[in-house]
């Protein structure tokens, strides 16, 4: 620290001198620009200036050096450009002169203003020298910066002069020595007094003033750096922050919590009065805090980051934080300072940090520490120093970033072999291979650090962090210089596969881009944390289409040049779901936001070579062809593009006042690459960046180019190195193309365009030759293709090759092959290129007579062979081969990209590897054996199965005044629930059943009703709850039932005839719930769970025609939602959901027409056949072609199989019996006539007596047939199946396990663990709340209605005897109100059961997880109902008018709701019915009611009940809510309650209070006194009361979810028929009916009727 009164060394070093008047400088003092050297070691790169002559001549200046400096370089003219070729030539030798002895090149890197402050102010607080040539030329550069109007400076060097900039800079000036008497301190004073001041300064600018000590800590929002204290798993984490705010932001709150300030000098007393409007001591630096001129107020606080401001500085730090605990952060921040110290060589992430990391070691470890002398010799890394003097850059270089770029650009020029530049390269390589980071971080995790092991950095190995692109792009420059002959391979394998395995750490889970240093860690809501204020989207990491792009090509190209089976699938993975981010990133005009470049035009580039680079150009997706006519559109009139910095401050394109050379090349890349039919607007670009190139091969700096976080804009991001090097790429690349001979290349008159339309798509444009390498796979390499394979053809071809042929030659659709003008026809078929841009941006091919995807044809119907390859063609776009394969084009012996997997059509055979639905819905089967992934299917045998259950009794619908009997009749009730009453009889409702079925068949069960289908079904799909007994044997698999239950409950699961779903959700919700519950742990193509959910509902939706659905209810037979026929697709999808094996659909087309019923029986078809499922289906009055989907039949006849074989042979089968043929009723109808006395008809010559014609008699008929030979043989084979091919079984096993989310149980039968579980049913249940819109009404009136009656009835409660009762009443009515606002539950937890039942037998969540999950969103919804109903009452009623008392009186109306649904839901769950939940309910609220102590206090209770008062929520909410208002009012007595009372009886000595709890002698009454002897309630029990509420919660919540697991009520399904009782009149008519029977049984005519019909087979 510096004594007050001692000079300071940078005031001493330049002599600062008080002036009276102003001063004028003509001529600034600067250096000379001769004696400045730039040293590189090993890329670390850093100015010196040569203070002596002989310094000078003994290191003398390089071409590079001249050349940074603005001084002549002398170099020798260069041929004139008359062609591309000539300008690449020129190009790249200038840059060869400028490369550095390392191999690498240097740039600036400069542009933003508000980095050179820190490290001055930094450099005075830590009292280290300046040199005075540093000095000289900081402020230099400064003044040649200063804004010539109004004297101030901006936030970068284009920006508008703000606060930050102004008031920042000019502390430099006057720290390095400028007067305040200078007319430009003058000028920039007054810009910053008219913003505000230096107290209008954004957040950074403040922290730097109060270190520097001229402002006070007051001023500066709080950093605490106990955030870092956090544990890992808090949202709002500083790990889970982007790398460069958490590096910033870890010294800033280490720095303000020691509360460091220089002390004052006179220079800083100085500064402390130029710097505000007023007196400094005047200022109030508190209130100043969040004051921010409008200039720098770029990204205003959230109103959440301001709250928590408030609670830090207003509760937090005075009150709550101790100094143990501020220690403890002080020492762990440091801790975390230093390691990345050690981890960087103290070169630190960038120069934000690293001054203020010195700054935190001067204060820990001292001035002459260890750390503070390295820090110091670093701060100079950061130093850059130019014509117009010394700034500071953004990092400490851009080493690698510029090197790989610079081969890239030679390679892609063509000129990698020419032995000219193969020194240059090879230097650059030796560079790129002494870069590469060799290991991982010292403890990696605990600094929070990215993998980095086989990684490169921005700028040098020591700086040490991973950065995507930069990797990408080292990668691809190594990979395509060491391919090349006469280059050493110094990047050994090991280390390329190293820089791989780091880039596939990279990629985001949730969107599949990529990000720049790391994964993204946190929400996008952190954003509301930002506290930096001139810097927007920097508090986590986003994906970028630029650093995406860059990985995609390396890998890419890592895959073609490489090794191509190293971690194929992950790589294949990884690029497929890149390449959809990029799509799904495009604009709806066509572009893409750019990061880390000005801006749309940037990111387009990358966009369009990562589309690219997997085979999408312009002729075949309609997101390359968009982006193209952005571009487009934006051409200048100069034929060159220019955009704004603006662009990436306001998000819209904004156009540059004039073209720019960089942001023209951009564009030329990205045309080339997408294929751009039209000539034209590329050699008018070309000719205009041959234009501007100068003689001696360079282009000048022009506009800046780059801009990150929305307003840093680095002047030289792209200054010097891409002035050049992007100009050569895209001129290179153009040669290749086009060629370039005597300049002819670029006349208009060659223009070659064919405008894409179908008109010009005919069969006579055959695709021209390419060559082998039609796989873009990396950044600019389209043309490197001619330089590895010289049997290329040559380059001069590009234009001929039109996009819309890509799609033609050799063209195959699902495996036929086309004609090439069919072909284009079909690809133009209702595509509009000026529409939205979707995922699906290579649409396949549609017929002109049927939809993509959809099930076809029309509306009509559902075709079964059409389906499956709709099916087929929707799957190929999510191959992970397709899109990277290679196809043999026919006739043409070259080989074209498979762009299959993106929707187009294709050349060649596909090889790649279909997309299977089972791989997406159950994870059961991936036909990619590397994925892991194993087939799940499984058939069921079943062996003299037996199912008997209670019969005998007929049961009679209830009259009302027989349901008002039974409703009081309490011991018959009793009785019915132990098992008492009327029971009925045991009978066999199936007997001695046998079959077997295999995987991927259908059978159809027939059967009239009653006679045992159902029972079958729900047998078959092991749901025997509601059967007195079930014998035999099921065999599933190897597995028995029980074991199968135990294990697999999940993959056998039965449909109940109605089709039951939550009304008030839509389809895609319903569908999405369903999902949510089973997404398996194992995904195909390392898919997130929401892109999993997204495909697989778009799929379903798809596959059954119903995607107009999506966003409709589903609704039911009381609300309106879709229709009967889509209800039941809805159900069809659902089950697909479940991942089940054994699917049982029961009498699944009742109520739907004809049409309906064929395509839900087709779909069922499509859905075994795709997921080689087991299906059993029961049907009434099935058609012919109904019937025809199915493999087998079993017909069932009073509970007896008596048939069960293929259905092509049944007819036959029940013909040979003696049945009499109709050859005009359905088989369906026949075979279940057959087995109807009154319907079944015999031959000629049969009759009962020599034909089958009882169940029993059919059955023998059955076991001796040949049929019964074929079943036996059938279930020999498959016993021998299950016996020998134990594979099968185990991949069910694995596959099953796989399916499970992690963390679930192995021994659970559920997919997803129980918290995922409870929060999947939070978001449904608030779903089904809301978006039941009456209800929510309803209960929203009836709430306000009640509390404005309540309110208004007892308002304005007297403080006297008189309101004593009555403040009881009022108390009582409103919790008696909230609480039996519950009593809907009973309906809703016994009405709803079908529901709960059917998913938890299709294990799609635990019953208790329900329970958990709506008692939280019932809490959320009625929370702000209670706390309305609270206002409307407890105000106007006066009570006890205290914030306090309110919040309690409300605390106790919501916990007694919660507490009482809880109560009601566990008698609804104990409760076989409503009918008995109502009974039972109805007596307990009776007793809650009267011993809550209102009516009855509880000295009057019968000792017999008082206890029901510790279990009555009501009685200890009524209890709390006295003792809450009792306790803050007296009342005094007055009225009747004094004896005696009357004229002359004033005197209260001598009267008498009758109130309870009056005292002998006064009027006033104690509120506490009168409860405790009125209704004995002591006021201190109130929380120990409300403590019982919350206990009571607990138990019955436990006691609710417990219930729910193991009571099943319902779960047998409506087992019981119920009659409407006889009367005489129904009796005659019943007996008529019999009668009737009985004579068409004996062939007699019926009376009355004349009409003869008789049925003969005509051309049948």
């Amino acid at each position: 620290m510096v004594r007050r009164g001692k000079k300071h060394p940078v005031e001493a070093a330049f002599n600062e001198k008080q002036a009276t008047a102003p001063v004028v400088y003509h001529d600034d003092p600067k250096t000379d620009l001769a004696r400045w050297r730039l040293l590189d070691e090993r890329g670390r790169q850093t100015w010196h200036f040569m203070t002596t002559d002989d310094e000078a001549r003994a290191w003398p200046q390089s071409t590079a050096d001249k050349y940074f400096l603005g001084l002549p370089t002398n170099l020798p003219k260069l041929p004139k450009v008359i062609s591309p070729t000539t300008s690449v030539g020129n190009a790249i030798s200038f840059f060869s002169h400028l490369q550095l002895p390392p191999g690498n090149w240097a740039c600036e890197y400069g542009g933003p203003m508000f980095l050179l402050p820190g490290l001055v102010i930094t450099w005075y607080v830590t009292e280290t020298p300046i040199p005075s040539p540093v000095a000289t030329e900081i402020k230099r550069y400064l003044l040649a910066r200063q804004h010539p109007q109004d004297g101030g400076w901006g936030l970068h060097i284009e920006g508008e002069s703000s606060v930050f900039g102004t008031a920042m800079n000019y502390v430099v000036m006057r720290l390095l020595g400028a007067s305040e008497e200078d007319s430009r301190m003058i000028k920039a004073r007054g810009k910053l007094h008219q913003l505000g001041g230096a107290a209008n300064g954004p957040h950074w600018a403040k922290f730097w003033l109060s270190v520097l000590g001229c402002a006070e800590w007051d001023i500066v929002n709080p950093v605490p750096p106990e955030l870092w204290l956090l544990p890992d798993w808090v949202p709002v984490a500083p790990w889970r922050w982007w790398i460069h705010m958490r590096q910033v932001f870890l010294p800033m709150s280490f720095i303000a919590s020691k509360g460091f300030q220089y002390p004052l000098t006179p220079l800083t007393k100085q500064l402390r009065e130029e710097l505000y409007i007023q007196p400094y001591l005047s200022v109030n630096f508190a209130s100043s805090r969040n004051s921010i001129s409008h200039t720098d107020n770029y990204h205003p606080k959230s109103v959440f980051l301001s709250s928590i401001n408030w609670a830090l500085v207003n509760v937090w730090y005075p009150y709550l934080r101790t100094e143990r605990m501020a220690k403890r952060a002080e020492d762990w921040t440091f801790e975390l300072i230093r390691r990345e110290d050690e981890n960087t060589e103290y070169a630190n992430l960038g120069p934000v940090n690293g001054p203020m990391n010195l700054l935190a070691c001067y204060i820990q470890d001292g001035p002459d520490s260890y750390s503070v002398k390295r820090h110091r010799d670093r701060m100079h890394d950061f130093m850059w120093m130019k014509d117009e003097g010394m700034l500071m850059n953004g990092t400490n270089g851009v080493q690698t970033w510029d090197t790989a770029f610079l081969i890239e650009a030679v390679v892609a020029a063509g000129e990698a072999e020419n032995p000219k530049w193969r020194p240059m390269l090879s230097r650059a390589l030796e560079f790129l291979d002494d870069q590469q980071i060799r290991e991982d971080c010292r403890e990696q995790d605990v600094c929070y650090r990215q993998r980095r092991k086989g990684a490169w950095a921005f700028s040098t190995r020591e700086q040490g962090y991973t950065v995507s692109d930069c990797t990408s792009e080292a990668l691809k420059a190594v990979l395509l210089l060491q391919r090349l002959p006469g280059f050493t391979k110094l990047v050994t394998d090991d280390r390329i596969r190293d820089a791989v395995d780091t880039l596939l750490t990279m990629q985001n889970a949730s969107s599949g881009g990529f990000s720049s240093y790391e994964p993204t860690r946190g929400s996008e809501y952190l954003e509301w944390l930002n506290a930096a204020e001139v810097f927007g989207r920097i508090m986590v990491e986003y994906d970028y289409p630029e650093c995406t792009t860059a990985v995609i090509t390396a890998l890419n190209l890592f895959r073609e040049y490489q090794d191509s089976e190293y971690r194929k699938q992950e790589i294949m993975r990884a690029i497929d779901r890149a390449v959809r981010y990029i799509v799904k990133a495009q604009r709806p005009d066509g572009s893409w936001y750019g990061s880390w470049g000005i801006c749309f035009t940037y990111a387009g580039m990358f966009a369009l070579e990562s589309l690219a680079s997997v085979g999408q150009y312009h002729g075949n997706s309609l997101a390359v062809a968009k982006a193209c006519q952005f571009f487009i559109d934006r051409q200048m009139p100069d034929g060159g593009w220019g955009e704004s910095y603006k662009s990436c401050e306001t998000g819209v394109y904004s156009p540059h006042e004039k073209s720019q050379v960089v942001q023209t090349c951009w564009v030329i890349i990205a045309l080339l690459e997408a294929k751009y039919p039209d000539r034209r607007p590329i050699e008018r670009a070309v000719r205009l960046v041959m234009g501007r190139q100068q003689e001696d091969g360079s282009w000048d700096q022009e506009a800046i180019e780059g801009v990150f976080n929305k307003s840093w804009s680095p002047d030289g991001i792209l200054k010097r190195f891409e002035d050049f090097e992007i100009p050569s790429a895209p001129l290179g690349e153009y040669c290749d193309d086009h060629g370039s001979p005597g300049g002819v290349a670029l006349a208009p008159s060659q223009s070659n365009f064919i405008p894409l339309s179908p008109a010009n798509m005919t069969g006579s444009q055959e695709r021209l030759v390419e060559g082998p390498e039609s796989r873009r796979s990396s950044k600019r390499f389209s043309r490197l293709s001619a330089m590895l394979h010289p049997d290329l053809s040559s380059p001069g071809e590009f234009f001929a090759l039109q996009a819309v042929n890509e799609l033609i030659s050799g063209s195959h659709r699902h495996g036929t092959r086309h004609d090439p003008a069919q072909t284009a026809a079909m690809e133009m078929t209702d595509r509009n290129f000026t529409g939205q841009s979707t995922p699906d941006t290579l649409i396949p091919t549609p017929s002109p007579t049927r939809r993509p995807y959809a099930l076809s044809p029309a509306m009509s119907g559902v075709s079964v062979e059409q389906a499956e390859k709709d099916w087929r063609s929707f799957s190929m776009q999510f191959s992970d081969m397709s899109a990277l394969s290679r196809t043999q084009c026919n006739g043409s012996g070259l080989k074209e990209a498979d762009l299959e997997r993106h929707g187009s059509s294709s050349s060649g055979e596909t090889k790649a590897e279909p997309f299977n639905l089972e791989e997406i819905l159950r994870a059961g089967r991936n036909a990619d054996d590397a994925a892991g992934i194993k087939p799940k299917h499984i058939g069921v045998m079943w062996e003299n199965l037996t199912v008997r259950g209670v019969g005998g009794v007929k049961n009679i619908v209830k009259t009302f005044p027989q349901s008002f009997i039974d409703f009081f009749n309490v011991p018959e009730t009793i009785m019915h629930i132990l098992g008492y009453g009327k029971n009925g009889k045991q009978v066999d409702i199936l007997k001695n059943f046998r079959g077997v079925v295999k995987p991927g068949e259908m059978v159809l069960v027939l059967g009239r009703p009653g006679s045992g289908c159902t029972s079958f079904l729900k047998v078959i799909a092991n749901q025997r709850v509601g059967y007195t007994g079930v014998d035999g044997q099921v065999m599933y698999g190897p597995y028995e039932a029980n074991e199968f239950g135990q294990r697999f409950r999940g993959e056998a699961v039965y449909n109940l005839e109605d089709d039951i779903h939550h009304p008030t959700l839509s389809v895609g919700q319903t569908l999405g719930f369903a999902l949510d519950m089973k997404t398996p742990g194992k995904r195909p193509h390392g898919w997130t769970k929401n892109e999993f959910k997204q495909v697989v509902v778009d799929l379903l939706l798809k596959m059954f025609n119903i995607e107009h659905t999506r966003n409709t209810i589903v609704g039911n037979q009381f609300m309106r939602g879709v229709s009967g026929g889509e209800r039941k697709r809805v159900s069809i999808a659902e089950m697909m959901i479940t991942t089940a094996c054994i699917c049982a659909w029961d009498n699944s087309t009742r109520g739907l027409d004809a049409s309906t019923a064929l395509d839900y029986a087709k779909s069922l078809r499509i859905m075994t056949n795709i997921y080689k499922m087991t299906t059993f289906v029961s049907l009434y009055q099935a058609s012919e072609n109904i019937y025809s989907q199915f493999d087998k039949v079993m017909v069932i006849d009073e509970g007896r199989q008596v048939y069960f074989g293929p259905t092509s042979e049944a007819r036959a089968y029940f013909e040979g019996l003696g049945f009499q043929e109709k050859p005009r009723q359905t088989t369906p109808d026949y075979l279940t006539g057959c087995t109807d006395p009154f319907e079944r008809q015999y031959k000629q010559g049969r009759d009962e007596s020599n034909a089958p014609s009882s169940p029993d008699s059919l059955v023998q008929a059955f076991n001796k047939s040949a049929a019964t030979v074929q079943l036996n043989d059938e279930m020999a084979a498959y016993q021998k199946v299950i016996d020998n091919q134990k594979e099968i079984f185990e991949n069910f096993e694995t596959a099953n396990r796989d399916a499970k989310r992690k963390y679930t149980p192995k021994s659970s039968v559920y997919a997803t663990p129980f918290w995922v579980q409870v929060w999947a049913l939070i978001q449904r249940q608030f779903l089904i709340k809301w978006q039941d819109k009456f209800s929510l009404c309803v209960s929203w009136i009836t709430l306000i209605v009640i509390g404005l009656v309540l309110g208004t009835v007892w308002i304005d409660q007297p403080k006297t005897s008189a309101g004593a009762f009555t403040r009881g009443g009022i108390l009582f009515m409103a919790l008696f109100n909230n609480a039996f606002q519950a009593f809907g539950e009973l309906g809703t937890t016994t009405l709803g059961r079908p529901i709960i039942n059917k998913h938890r037998a299709f294990t799609f969540h635990r019953p208790s997880a329900l329970w958990i999950a709506q008692i939280i969103v019932d809490t959320i919804y009625m929370a702000p109902q209670t706390l309305v109903f609270s206002i409307i009452v407890y105000f106007p009623s006066a009570l006890a008018r205290d914030p306090g008392a309110f919040f309690i009186f409300y605390l106790a109306n919501l916990s007694a709701y919660v507490a009482m649904t809880l109560f009601f839901r566990t008698i609804g769950c104990i409760s076989p019915n409503f009918d008995y939940a109502m009974k039972i309910a109805s007596t307990i609220i009776t007793f809650f009611v009267l011993t809550s102590g209102y009516l009855v206090p509880a000295q009057l209770a019968q000792v017999f009940l008082k206890w029901i008062f510790w279990i009555n929520a009501m009685g200890l909410g009524f209890s709390v809510m006295m003792a809450n208002e009792f306790e803050r009012v007296n009342l005094t007595c007055t009225g009747d309650y004094l004896i005696p009372n009357g004229p002359g009886y004033g005197n209260i000595s001598n009267q008498a209070c009758t109130l309870q709890g009056a005292v002998q002698g006064t009027n006033l009454i104690r509120g506490d006194e009168y409860v405790k002897q009125a209704y004995s309630y002591n006021v201190n029990d109130l929380w120990r009361n409300y403590g019982l509420v919350v206990v009571l919660i607990v138990a019955f919540l436990f006691l609710n979810a417990w219930l729910s697991e193991v009571l099943r009520w319902g779960a047998g399904g409506k087992t019981v028929t119920y009659y409407a009782k006889e009367d005489k009149e129904k009796k005659r008519l019943n007996d008529q009916l019999m009668e009737k029977r009985k004579r068409r049984l004996l062939k007699q005519k019926d009376e009355g009727s004349e009409l003869n019909i008789e049925s003969k087979s005509v051309l049948t």
